[in-house]
């Protein structure tokens, strides 16, 4: 899920999502960013809150609404102050399950002196071998998963935004490290397309891009998250949408998990 933006969600939306992940029971839930509107204590309070409630473990990363807008000393001094008290202090965090493994990248930038844009996000080469150096650590044939705030693909509707920072270098990274899955934020629209991979690599790599699972910032579609079951030899992915009352399953994809490497 995504961009839930505490301080502009719904509370019966909020319970259905809760309700919902009860019965599904999930092993882990992963949220790429913006868990906030405005980084503001009382909206991270709030964020906080929702993650008490789930019965289950957890990975996050900050996305750029939950670096402080309001104030310009305290985004470039300690941006991440908030994040790191009320959420996790962990910007890499990681996970492993006996059948699948994810590493989560902190996209989140506090300016982009390319850009006007500082919701725009990036990815350093310092992440990208921290990330390569502990996939290094999981079995090779396990299925393994990067998330990550800022978009790695882009919707047809959108397609004057722009992605993620060092596109190509995290690309080529991840097909290095037998990549199946990238799951990002942000656009607050749900899609899914197939990476580029490095020549000769034999990797399939499904960028997964989810829409805003919890608040009013709707772009023309429902509120909704993805479900992500992992077989032997493939991904089973279900849309799982708002429609006014529960969650329901709109649509539904399964992905090849092919993991040898370059």
């Amino acid at each position: 899920m995504s961009d839930l933006h505490f301080g502009r969600t719904q509370f019966r939306i909020v319970e259905g999502l809760l309700k919902d992940l009860r019965q599904l029971s999930p092993e882990l839930v992963i949220i790429s960013g913006d868990l906030t509107m405005r980084a503001r204590s009382r909206e991270f309070e709030e964020a906080r809150s929702f993650l008490n409630q789930l019965r289950c473990p957890w990975l996050a990363v900050p996305g750029n609404h939950d670096l402080p807008a309001w104030s310009i000393p305290a985004r470039f001094l300690h941006p991440f102050h908030r994040y790191k008290r009320y959420i996790t202090s962990e910007m890499m965090p990681t996970f492993e399950a006996p059948h699948f493994a994810v590493v989560g990248l902190n996209s989140a930038r506090r300016s982009n002196w390319s850009s006007l844009d500082w919701s725009r996000g990036r990815i350093n080469k310092k992440q990208l071998n921290a990330m390569a150096n502990w996939f290094d650590t999981v079995a090779s044939d396990k299925p393994k998963i990067v998330v990550a705030h800022h978009p790695f693909i882009l919707p047809p509707q959108s397609t004057k935004r722009g992605t993620v920072g060092r596109l190509e270098a995290s690309l080529s990274v991840f097909s290095k490290c037998g990549v199946s899955l990238v799951l990002a934020g942000h656009l607050h629209q749900a899609h899914w397309a197939k990476l580029p991979t490095a020549e000769n690599s034999k990797v399939k790599t499904l960028a997964l891009q989810a829409s805003t699972s919890t608040s009013t910032r709707l772009k023309g579609e429902s509120n909704s998250y993805h479900t992500i079951r992992v077989f032997e030899n493939e991904f089973d992915i279900h849309l799982r949408s708002w429609d006014g009352s529960r969650f329901v399953t709109t649509r539904q994809l399964q992905h090849e998990i092919v993991t040898t490497r370059s």
